[in-house]
């Protein structure tokens, strides 16, 4: 019995011993890649039938009660017609060119700077942030790295609504040498200059993020995430995000590459 228990012990202390120490990342590179995955078309259709019904509905309401006159609801059923249309050709396009294109998410540090940015088939496609942690200043650059949009702006998380935070501990996983558990966040999505689509939103869904995340990686940013209540406390390396009631669809953000120091 003893010997069994110091096998057991010493399989166990190789395991972790492959595992990365705590660092604060200085220099090199996080890269992120993005993958929309439908597993079921017919419940994905059907979902998002009813959120355009119900977005068509919500906006009409809201039109009705400030015009105070009702609009024709045999219009209304040609607008769903046509919106239903669209979004089964645009879900059709997503299941035919699904491996089209690549969205990687990038985070670099250099200079005590940390820099995040999109890339498709190696193109940059967002604007680039450049966040100093020291000063809490973020200045942003567009896609051609010439013209600056703004700078010296302080850096602000988002304002999405946190509902719940559920750790699993127990549950661990080993991810690019990182030492991973589970973490599911439920929160309301807050867009910054839609307040129609946060009114809807808040009122009818909730989404959903799945994460694998370290303690060994200290960074209050990250390329994919902006909540400042998960960011503080760990630094996720795999995210698996899904809508309450859109069915047959889930994002995922897998490491691709990781090399810091």
């Amino acid at each position: 019995m003893k010997n069994i228990a110091f096998i057991i012990l010493f399989i166990t202390s190789i395991a972790y011993s492959q595992t990365k120490k705590t660092i604060v990342p200085t220099t090199g590179a996080i890269v992120f890649k993005m993958e929309a995955i439908i597993s079921d078309t017919i419940k994905y259709q059907k979902s998002y039938d009813r959120l355009s019904s119900m977005m068509i509905d919500y906006q009409i309401e809201k039109e009705n009660a400030n015009t105070f006159v009702n609009i024709d609801t045999s219009k209304v059923n040609q607008i769903k017609k046509t919106f239903k249309s669209i979004l089964h050709r645009e879900i059709k396009n997503k299941i035919l060119n699904k491996d089209a294109e690549s969205f990687k998410y990038h985070q670099k540090f250099h200079n005590n700077l940390i820099i995040n940015y999109i890339t498709s088939n190696d193109k940059i496609i967002s604007d680039i942030s450049i966040i100093n942690p020291k000063l809490k200043l973020l200045k942003i650059v567009a896609s051609d790295s010439i013209s600056i949009i703004s700078e010296n702006k302080n850096y602000s998380y988002n304002k999405n609504e946190i509902v719940e935070i559920k750790e699993f501990k127990k549950e661990k996983r080993i991810i690019k040498g990182y030492t991973c558990f589970k973490v599911v966040v439920s929160y309301k999505e807050f867009q910054q200059n839609d307040i129609d689509f946060n009114n809807f939103m808040h009122q009818n869904y909730i989404q959903k993020r799945e994460l694998w995340v370290t303690t060994q990686i200290k960074c209050n940013y990250h390329p994919v995430i902006n909540e400042k209540e998960i960011l503080l406390k760990y630094y996720p390396l795999e995210i698996i995000e899904s809508t309450e009631n859109i069915e047959g669809f889930v994002t995922k953000y897998l490491i691709e590459k990781i090399d810091i120091k």
